[in-house]
């Protein structure tokens, strides 16, 4: 039995905490992994682009790769219209990136999220509903997520709790990131008159790596378009240069948000984030190292990088097989490692 791995993860999450999302988190959507991703995007692949693809993908098996991953392909894609120069060469090869990007959108679309995801949201909102008066002022749940899809905004239409994600607009969002920050209020009536009331009722929302919902325009800006228009979205792919388009809008300033989260002390809960983002894995170490943030991973197998920090007591995980919490091992089987499980029992008030 693994009540004593829940009695203990209970008082771990007893306090108010941040949430990092990965692509483990939305696998009961039934959406794909990385391995069905790269094979989702062949097969939608016009012709013309297909192509090319198997081109690329046929030139790095005979020159540096035996089986080019997914991620070495589109790394291959980006760092060649790095290198290219004339515009004649390079249009076949944008044309290729943007039709890869079309793809991924459209293997991600949820005309619906799912149980699961209206589950946590619901959970969340008891939670915001149980801070003290001045916790409320001072804290926000924030998700933040590595994936494209649309399940943690559709949770939230689905418990009327306001998503906030950096955009201000309704059908046409602009990017405007102070947003974060914002407070919303409503007017109630008391004995001195009309009174602002925070409403506490949100959730802000960062994507890392963009969405399928996004969309650069010509001039550079960002924008958030309907779900419809699945064509030039803002996504960064898995690739060796993810770390390179994080330093720039809006992603360095979701990142500079991620970091400023984790600096108020509050712990981490990651879900479904499989420790393979460097750019992101070394916020989280760097804080692990310097303060008593606590971490809390929940993760089906072992990852290297969270053995190499097992010493830290502040970092607790929780695997298929065994768990460690607060420097203790328990060697007891939990599924609490899954996205699904481990909603249906995180507590709420």
């Amino acid at each position: 039995m693994d009540s004593e791995i829940k009695k203990k993860l209970r008082e771990l999450l007893k306090q108010p905490h941040i949430l990092l999302l990965g692509a483990g988190a939305s696998l009961c959507a039934d959406l794909p992994d990385l391995k069905g991703l790269g094979e989702g995007v062949e097969t939608g692949l016009t012709h013309e682009n297909l192509q090319k693809y198997l081109h690329i993908k046929k030139d790095l098996e005979n020159k540096v790769i035996d089986e080019p991953s997914v991620e070495d392909i589109f790394s291959h894609i980006q760092i060649s219209l790095e290198l290219i120069y004339d515009n004649n060469e390079k249009e076949p090869l944008e044309s290729l990136l943007a039709d890869i990007k079309k793809q991924v959108a459209e293997l991600v679309i949820t005309e619906e999220t799912t149980e699961t995801h209206k589950l946590l949201v619901g959970k969340l909102k008891k939670r915001l509903s149980g801070l003290s008066l001045s916790d409320q002022r001072k804290f926000r749940y924030s998700v933040f997520t590595t994936n494209y899809d649309l399940l943690i905004e559709q949770a939230c239409d689905a418990n009327s709790v306001i998503c906030v994600n950096g955009f201000i607009g309704k059908f046409r969002g602009d990017w405007v990131p102070s947003s974060f920050g914002y407070d919303i209020s409503e007017y109630i009536s008391t004995t001195k008159g009309k009174q602002p009331c925070l409403i506490n009722n949100r959730i802000n929302l960062y994507k890392m790596h963009g969405s399928i919902t996004w969309q650069r325009e010509v001039n550079k800006t960002i924008e958030r378009i309907p779900p419809t228009r699945r064509y030039n979205v803002e996504i960064i792919l898995p690739s060796s240069k993810k770390y390179i388009y994080t330093q720039f809008e809006p992603y360095e300033r979701l990142f500079r948000e991620f970091v400023e989260a984790l600096n108020t002390g509050y712990s981490l809960l990651t879900i479904g984030y499989g420790f393979g983002d460097d750019h992101i894995n070394q916020f989280i170490f760097e804080k692990l190292e310097r303060s008593t943030n606590k971490v809390i991973a929940l993760s089906r197998s072992p990852k290297p990088i969270l053995e190499e920090y097992s010493s830290i007591n502040s970092l607790s995980v929780v695997y298929n097989g065994y768990s460690r919490l607060s420097g203790k091992r328990y060697d007891i089987n939990t599924d609490l490692w899954d996205f699904t499980k481990f909603v249906e029992w995180y507590p709420a008030p």
